[in-house]
């Protein structure tokens, strides 16, 4: 958007706020005459607006909020509004949101939650299953892609069930959509350790896992000052670190800055899902 060239005018003219499909974006002044928003931010906006994995066009609507000081000093909103078609570019960036997991047991035929990628092709997340059936999504709503039995897209297509040889419980969920595979690894335990934890490094203190928040949760740890993760099954193949807001696989410890007693709550999801609380009692 560009800023009226008259000088007198520009100094009277401000640019209060740039959004996409009502969510948002960061802008900055070029020269002072141009209001510029960058690819990344732009794409971190489509893809929190549209949590779509869908590579077609879209309808995206920036609305740049303005005010404008008039002669007898009143300031006044201007509001423009700029509607474009786009194709999300498939790129790791957009793909990070994939597709999401509904089915009885992992949330109660809800999409919410998420299967994250990196490639377009390979996707992976954490959820509760059972054998009362399941699907993928690639919408928050039926109106996506939906791959049921056999990775049959068909709308009337059979749920998707547990493997013969598995039980209801919690899983890391991995799907090849070119090899129309999945591969589900038992997680039977997650809990916390590091030098802030009372074992230290050499073993987990286990945290419980809650199905009706679909959480994993310790209540009353007592925490030193250190480091901490979470970990599955007692090893280091699965594990969360990072900042508490947006744990990642294999990320950095979590540092604990205040000793004291804890209840902490673990959203063991995908990568740009997973984060966890930690409050102090």
């Amino acid at each position: 958007m560009r800023l009226p060239k008259d000088e007198t005018l520009k100094k009277n003219f401000i640019v209060k706020n740039v959004t996409l499909n009502g969510g948002k974006i960061a802008y900055r002044l070029v020269d002072g005459k141009t209001a510029r928003v960058s690819v990344k931010d732009l794409d971190e906006a489509a893809k929190q607006q549209l949590k779509s994995q869908k590579y077609e066009q879209r309808k995206l609507n920036v609305d740049v909020t303005t005010a404008a000081v008039l002669k007898n000093g009143t300031a006044v909103q201007v509001l423009g509004s700029v509607v474009q078609n786009e194709t999300p570019l498939k790129t790791p960036d957009v793909d990070a949101n994939g597709y999401f997991i509904l089915g009885d047991g992992a949330n109660g035929w809800k999409q919410t939650e998420m299967l994250a990628s990196t490639d377009g092709n390979y996707y992976k997340g954490f959820m509760y299953l059972n054998n009362n059936g399941f699907k993928f999504s690639t919408e928050t709503n039926w109106d996506g892609t939906n791959y049921g039995a056999g990775f049959s897209t068909a709308k009337d297509a059979a749920n998707m069930s547990l493997p013969d040889g598995y039980t209801e419980g919690y899983y890391q969920v991995e799907l090849d959509l070119a090899a129309k595979k999945m591969t589900l690894t038992a997680i039977t335990t997650i809990g916390i350790i590091g030098d802030a934890t009372a074992s230290g490094w050499d073993a987990s203190t286990p945290m419980t896992y809650d199905k009706d928040s679909h959480t994993w949760v310790l209540k009353d740890a007592t925490l030193k000052a250190g480091d901490l993760k979470f970990r599955a099954n007692d090893g280091w193949d699965i594990n969360w670190g990072g900042t508490t807001d947006a744990l990642t696989q294999g990320g950095a410890n979590i540092k604990i800055t205040e000793e004291g007693t804890y209840d902490i709550v673990l959203h063991a999801l995908a990568d740009g899902q997973a984060y966890c609380t930690l409050t102090k009692k």
